[in-house]
C-alpha cells in the first residue's frame, strides 16, 4: 500500500480485523459517518470514489479504526497518491490497487498486520495516476520530463505551515522555476547575452532549447512501484535534475525539421540583422546563440519556420506506422559544445528493456564519434531501422482492450493475447552522447511499429475482386462492406477557411487551434447472424421472414490528413437510423468511452432511442467498437433488434462526425454522410445491390485472394444507396487502411 502523507505515519506495528465498509454491506465507499466505536480494532477497507480519500479516513478514524485501506476504483500499476480533501485522520490511511483491493475483500474477518518498519521511501517513482503518451495524432514522445509531484510545500499565509503539493499542480511550477533558474545560469555563464529570454513578442522563444537541456540531463531511470523501469512514454527523458542541467557543458536536440526548413529557407519570417557566431547556424538562431532578428514582433504565427522551430526537442520520436517489410528513418541531432574547449563525443544507443533487443529494431548514430570545437556545434545522423520479420504480432485494439494501454504487467500466460499493452509493442531507449563528466547527455527515443500486411485491390471484373498482399510476414484481413458513400476530402482545420494550412501541418502545433476537422471518407454496412444474440441481450426475436439474431455493422473511415482519430477523444460518430423510413429518426448509434465519462478507456457502441412515439428504451452499449489505436477505420456493431431494423425491409441512416472533446457532440457537425446532412442512405441488409460472398477475406503473405460478389434481383430498388464495396484492412500501413471499389 501507499501511505497518504496527510494521515498519521504508523509508529508501531498495527493489527486489525479486515472489514469492508460498515460490515453489513453498507457505506462501502466510507463517505458516510460510521457508528461511534463500530470500527474499534478494525482494518476497514473502503472503495475510492464519491468523496475525498481524506474524508474516508476521517470517517473511519472517528469510529475507532486502527487502519484505513482505500482500494482504487480503476486499474493502476501502483496505488495512487491523492491530495488532502479535508477531515481529521487519527489512523494511517493507505491506498491499494484495484487488484489488491479485490484480493483483500476475500479476506474478510482475517487479521491484517501493518509492520511500521516495512515502509520504504521510493525515490524517482512515477505516481500511478500520472498521464502517459505517446501523443495523439503524431505519436510523439510525451511527457517530456518527470518532476516531483508528490511532496510537501510551504503553505501561503500560514507562517511555517506546510501542505501537500501534488500532481501537475506541484510538478509544473517546480519545472517552470527550474527553467527560470537555468536561463539565469546560462546568462551568468555568458552563453546567452540578450536581456529578454524571448518569451514575449520581441524575439524567438528559447523555450525549446531550455527544455532540451533539462531533458538531456534528467535522471533517466524512474520506476513503477520501485520495481519496474518506467517506459519512455511514461517518464519522458526522466526525472528533472536542476543541478545537472546547470552544470552541463553540452546541449543536444533533434533539429530535423529545422534542418529541412533551412534547406529551402521557405517562409523566412524576416531579415537576419546580425549573423550568429555559433549554434544552429543552419537556420534562424535566437539571441541565445548570439544572433538576432530585427522583425520578429509577429512571432509566433503560422509559417514553416515557426513549425520547424517549435519542433526542436530533446528527444527522438519516430512515431507509429504499419511496417510490411522494412523501413529506415533518419533524424538530425545537433550537438552543441557550450564550453570553451574542443570536446570529443562518443555516441551509443541502448534499449530500455532487454527483450526489445531482438534485431527487429536498431538505432545507430553516424558518425559514432565526433569532435566539436569550443562554443561550436556538429550535426549527426541518427538512423532507426525496423524489420517487419522480427516484430511481434499486433494484438492491441481500442475496443475490448482499450483500457490496457497503460498497463505494465500482465498475470496471463500469454500477455500479448490476454492483456496487450503499449509497452509490449513499443521499442524505446536512450541515445547517449558521452563527452565526459558534466558533458554526457541523453536523448530518449521511441517507436511504435505495427507488423502489417499490405493488401490492395489487384483487379475488378463483373463478378469478383482480386486482392493482393505485398507483405511477406503478415496475413492481411480485409473486412468487406457494402459501400454507400465516398465523402470528399475537405482537409479543413476548424476556423481555418476550408483548406489545409500547409502540407506538413501537425495537429496542435498552430496557436489557438485545439482541434482539426473530423473528415469522413467511406461509409459502409454489412450484417450477419449470431445465434442466441437477442435472447442474451433481452431483445425481441426477429419478425417472421427476417434474419434471426442479426448484427448490423456500420463502417466509417476518416481521411488520414490532416488528422488521425484517437479511439475515445475527440472523435464521435453518430449514426441516425430511420428504421421504418417514415421520415423520423428513431435511434442514434454512437461510439464513446464505455463509461460515457472518459474514465474507462474502452470505446463502445451505444444505442440511444430518440423517438418517444413508440416508447423509449434506455441508452446502452451492446458491443465494443472494432477499431485500433492510430487507425482511420471504425466498425460499429449493433443488434438489429436494438434499432428495430430487419433484413427483409429497407431502412435509412445518416452518419455525422463530431469533435466530442473540444466542442462536444452538441457542438457543430463537422462532416456528414450524405453530404446534405439531412437525407439518409437507403439500404436493406438482406437484399443488397452488390452482395459479397463473404464478410471478410484473408490474403496470405505475398499471396492473392478473390472475393466473389453477385447482383441479386431486386437489390437495386431495395438498396439504391449502395455504389460498390469497401474493404477495411485490419493490419496496414498508415494511409493504406481502406480501399473502395465503385461498381457500375
Amino acid at each position: 500500500g501507499f501511505h497518504q502523507r496527510w494521515s498519521p505515519a504508523p509508529t508501531r506495528t498495527l493489527t486489525g480485523t479486515v472489514q469492508i465498509g460498515d460490515g453489513a454491506g453498507g457505506n462501502l465507499d466510507g463517505c458516510l459517518p460510521f457508528a461511534a466505536g463500530s470500527l474499534a480494532g478494525r482494518a476497514v477497507l473502503v472503495d475510492r470514489g464519491t468523496c475525498a480519500v481524506s474524508e474516508k479516513g476521517a470517517n473511519a478514524s472517528a469510529a475507532g479504526a486502527a487502519l484505513v485501506l482505500v482500494a482504487d476504483n480503476e486499474f493502476g500499476n501502483t496505488p495512487p497518491a491523492l491530495a488532502f480533501g479535508g477531515g481529521t485522520q487519527t489512523a494511517p490511511v493507505l491506498t491499494i490497487t484495484q487488484a489488491d483491493g479485490l484480493a483483500a475483500k476475500a479476506e474478510i474477518g482475517q487479521a491484517a498486520t501493518l509492520d511500521h518498519t516495512s515502509f520504504i521511501c521510493i525515490a524517482d517513482d512515477i505516481i500511478a495516476n500520472s498521464s502517459r503518451g505517446p501523443r495523439i495524432a503524431d505519436n510523439g514522445i510525451k511527457p517530456d520530463l518527470a518532476a516531483p509531484g508528490g511532496s510537501r510545500s510551504a503553505e501561503a499565509g500560514s507562517g511555517a505551515g506546510q501542505t501537500e503539493f501534488g500532481g501537475t499542480s506541484g510538478a509544473a511550477p517546480l519545472t517552470a522555476g527550474t527553467a527560470a533558474l537555468l536561463i539565469q545560469s546560462l546568462k551568468d555563464r555568458g552563453l546567452w547575452a540578450a536581456p529578454d529570454p524571448g518569451l514575449g513578442a520581441t524575439g524567438i522563444s528559447v523555450a525549446p532549447l531550455v527544455k532540451a537541456l533539462l531533458m538531456n540531463t534528467a535522471q533517466p531511470n524512474t520506476t513503477i512501484g520501485g520495481r519496474l523501469l518506467a517506459p519512455i512514454t511514461l517518464q519522458g527523458a526522466g526525472r528533472l535534475d536542476a543541478l545537472a542541467a546547470a552544470r552541463s557543458g553540452t546541449l543536444a536536440l533533434d533539429v530535423t525539421d529545422l534542418y529541412n526548413w533551412a534547406a529551402t529557407r521557405s517562409e523566412l519570417p524576416c531579415a537576419l540583422t546580425s549573423s550568429p557566431t555559433n549554434g544552429v547556424a543552419l537556420a534562424a538562431p535566437p539571441s541565445y546563440y548570439n544572433g538576432s532578428y530585427g522583425c520578429l514582433s509577429a512571432y509566433p504565427f503560422a509559417n514553416e519556420f515557426f513549425n520547424a522551430w517549435n519542433a526542436l526537442t530533446g528527444s527522438l520520436s519516430f512515431g507509429y506506422d504499419g511496417v510490411a517489410a522494412s523501413t529506415t528513418v533518419t533524424r538530425k541531432v545537433m550537438i552543441q559544445n557550450l564550453t570553451g574547449s574542443a570536446r570529443t563525443y562518443r555516441l551509443s544507443s541502448a534499449f530500455r528493456y532487454a527483450d526489445d533487443d531482438s534485431g527487429a529494431v536498431t538505432l545507430a548514430a553516424s558518425p559514432a564519434e565526433v569532435t566539436v570545437p569550443g562554443r561550436g556545434y556538429s550535426v549527426v545522423d541518427v538512423t532507426l531501422k525496423v524489420s517487419a520479420k522480427g516484430l511481434r504480432h499486433w494484438t492491441l485494439d481500442a475496443g475490448q482492450f482499450g483500457d490496457h494501454g497503460t498497463r505494465l504487467e500482465c498475470a496471463g500466460a500469454n500477455p500479448a493475447v490476454d492483456c496487450p499493452t503499449l509497452t509490449i509493442f513499443e521499442y524505446d531507449g536512450f541515445l547517449t552522447i558521452d563527452g565526459g563528466a558534466q558533458n554526457t547527455v541523453r536523448l530518449p527515443w521511441q517507436v511504435l511499429p505495427k507488423k502489417a500486411a499490405q493488401v490492395e485491390v489487384e483487379r475488378v471484373d463483373a463478378t469478383s475482386v482480386k486482392l493482393r498482399n505485398a507483405a511477406g510476414y503478415e496475413t492481411g484481413l480485409a473486412d468487406v462492406f457494402a459501400l454507400l458513400d465516398v465523402s470528399p476530402n475537405k482537409c479543413e482545420i476548424l476556423g481555418g477557411g476550408g483548406t489545409c494550412v500547409e502540407a506538413n501541418y501537425q495537429p496542435g502545433v498552430l496557436p489557438a487551434i485545439n482541434g482539426t476537422f473530423v473528415d469522413l471518407n467511406e461509409i459502409g454496412l454489412r450484417s450477419y447472424a449470431v445465434p442466441g444474440l437477442n435472447a442474451a441481450f433481452g431483445l425481441p426475436a426477429a419478425p417472421a421472414g427476417a434474419l434471426a439474431d442479426e448484427v448490423v455493422e456500420f463502417a466509417v473511415t476518416v481521411y488520414d490528413k490532416p488528422y488521425r482519430a484517437s479511439h475515445n477523444f475527440p472523435v464521435e460518430f453518430d449514426v441516425a437510423v430511420d428504421a421504418d423510413r417514415n421520415g423520423l429518426w428513431d435511434y442514434v448509434v454512437f461510439n464513446a468511452d464505455r463509461t460515457l465519462t472518459g474514465a474507462d478507456g474502452r470505446n463502445a457502441v451505444f444505442v440511444r432511442d430518440v423517438n418517444p412515439a413508440d416508447g423509449t428504451r434506455p441508452t446502452r452499449a451492446y458491443f465494443y467498437s472494432v477499431t485500433d489505436f492510430n487507425s482511420q477505420n471504425w466498425i460499429m456493431p449493433v443488434p438489429a433488434a436494438a434499432i428495430d431494423t430487419r433484413s427483409d425491409q429497407p431502412f435509412s441512416f445518416r452518419v455525422q462526425a463530431f469533435d466530442a472533446y473540444f466542442t462536444s457532440s452538441t457542438g457543430p457537425i463537422q462532416d456528414c454522410s450524405p453530404g446534405d446532412c439531412r437525407s439518409g442512405h437507403m439500404v436493406q441488409t438482406g437484399l443488397l445491390k452488390y452482395q459479397p460472398a463473404a464478410p471478410a477475406v484473408q490474403v496470405p503473405p505475398l499471396g492473392f485472394a478473390t472475393l466473389l460478389f453477385g447482383r441479386p434481383a431486386g437489390g437495386e430498388s431495395a438498396s439504391p444507396s449502395q455504389i460498390g464495396l469497401v474493404f477495411l484492412y485490419r493490419s496496414a500501413p498508415v494511409g493504406a487502411e481502406s480501399q473502395n471499389v465503385v461498381l457500375p
